[in-house]
């Protein structure tokens, strides 16, 4: 199920998006790339700056977000990212 992320699915948000990045590790330039990939404060600075997480569950686990931002007159799609481990049931 899709549906939107409350700030109770934090933890879980932050832990998918970390895991996902490393799939890029050595793909993004290291002067880009830090460990984690995204922290904690910087989820928070997202969503204070107006990104929306939309997640997909199953039996109440988070495998996949999505973060989108309306901005003027368009909707930015911020990243979409996915446990590694599922990746290829969605292609």
């Amino acid at each position: 199920m899709i549906a939107n992320l409350s700030p109770l699915d934090f933890d879980d948000l932050l832990e998918v998006i970390n895991e996902a990045a490393q799939a890029y590790k050595g793909a993004i330039p290291g002067d880009r790339w830090k460990e984690p990939y995204m922290p904690a404060e910087e989820l928070r600075e997202e969503i204070k700056a107006g990104v929306t997480f939309f997640g997909w569950k199953e039996h109440d686990v988070l495998l996949g977000v999505m973060g989108i931002q309306e901005v003027k007159d368009v909707t930015l799609i911020i990243g979409i990212f996915l446990k590694d481990r599922y990746k290829l049931q969605l292609c």
